[in-house]
């Protein structure tokens, strides 16, 4: 069995109806797409365990992004 990597851009009506068809098939994962929802989700769930960064200023942050 061969493995292609392809490029869709979801941004046209063709791209959004070609990914949809490949998740019908099974061929795409429905749990891959990380809509601006889920992000939030995720990013209140980090929050609430305390895996968050707190920063005086942005100088502060550079330094503790290093």
């Amino acid at each position: 069995m061969a493995t292609y990597t392809i490029h869709i851009n979801e941004q046209t009506q063709e791209g959004r109806s070609l990914v949809n068809y490949l998740r019908e098939l099974g061929l795409i994962a429905p749990d891959s797409v990380d809509d601006g929802i889920e992000a939030t989700r995720r990013a209140m769930r980090e929050l609430r365990q305390g895996k968050v960064t707190h920063c005086k200023d942005f100088n502060e942050y550079l330094d503790s992004v290093k």
